[in-house]
């Protein structure tokens, strides 16, 4: 279990964070969604032990990073895949943690192969790509089969399959009892793959609920084919519900088709089709996160 507690970081009179607390629980893939300079990285790196907390705490298992006894074999992270020796062959970067964490080598081998770079291991990573240096940097953090996963935006750089990969990782990892936090942008692959969603904003917590749940909350759409789309927007609009025109009809906003079927029927509107939409996570996530000015 990852436990963020009232966590407030400030740098002189700017505050990064201001009492932020969320749970990322075991056997789920919980994301942590904010805009650039939301908080997020902070707040990993307080969780890591890299950066103190101002006020607050943020554990593992109830423990501070620091004062976990074997952290590598606990605690698997990536915040920073260009931390390399450029150098530096993969499998000797791998080796270097493994010893210092005090782990065989064969894990240096199995991790590698793990995130499918065996055949480069012995090339320098000054000549990987950004998505050959992002796996590498998820080998890293794979080294001592730690039963947590912390990754800031861990897709960065990688192609469609290699996202694939990584969802797949991932996945078997929660479905094993690891708890798996992370960061992205890339919403869409978000969606796939989260059980649970930690949205911040301006370093204040501004939602935290499963997916599901959010799906759930948000305001449908409805498209309405109809040859009577003046007539049938008239009759909505009488009941509070808005409308735009589109080519075949309407789009009636934050309603459900079963709604404007009965508001149809009753103003002797032609319907053709009833589609609901249901907003992306994106949409959702631009929506919590708009500046109220």
């Amino acid at each position: 279990m990852i436990q963020i507690t009232e966590l407030t970081k400030t740098y002189g009179s700017r505050k990064v964070l201001d009492a932020v607390s969320f749970t990322a629980p075991p056997g789920e893939v919980t994301a942590f969604l904010g805009a650039n300079g939301a908080g997020k990285t902070t707040t990993m790196r307080i969780l890591l032990g890299l950066v103190a907390p101002t006020g607050g705490a943020a554990t593992i298992n109830g423990s501070r990073y620091a004062d976990l006894p074997a952290p590598r074999r606990t605690v698997g992270a990536l915040i920073e895949s260009e931390a390399l020796h450029r150098g530096r062959s993969g499998l000797d970067h791998l080796r270097v943690i493994a010893r210092a964490a005090e782990l065989p080598d064969a894990r240096a081998h199995e991790t590698l192969e793990a995130v499918e770079l065996t055949e480069f291991g012995r090339e320098r990573t000054g000549g990987y790509s950004l998505g050959m240096r992002q796996r590498l940097g998820i080998a890293a953090a794979l080294l001592g089969e730690p039963s947590v996963l912390v990754l800031d935006e861990p897709a960065n750089g990688l192609d469609p399959l290699g996202i694939r990969w990584l969802r797949a990782l991932l996945r078997e990892m929660a479905a094993n009892g690891a708890t798996v936090l992370l960061s992205s942008h890339l919403l869409g692959e978000v969606a796939q793959l989260a059980d649970r969603i930690v949205i911040i904003d301006g370093g204040r917590l501004v939602r935290e609920t499963t997916a599901d749940a959010l799906v759930a909350t948000a305001a449908v759409d409805v498209l309405v084919r109809t040859p009577d789309a003046v007539a049938l927007a008239s009759a909505l609009d009488r009941r509070g519900v808005r409308t735009s025109p589109t080519p075949t009809g309407l789009l009636a906003r934050a309603t459900t088709a079963e709604d404007v079927g009965n508001i149809a029927a009753a103003s002797g509107c032609v319907v053709h089709g009833l589609t609901e939409a249901a907003p992306d996570l994106e949409e959702m996530f631009l929506a919590l996160t708009a500046d109220p000015r």
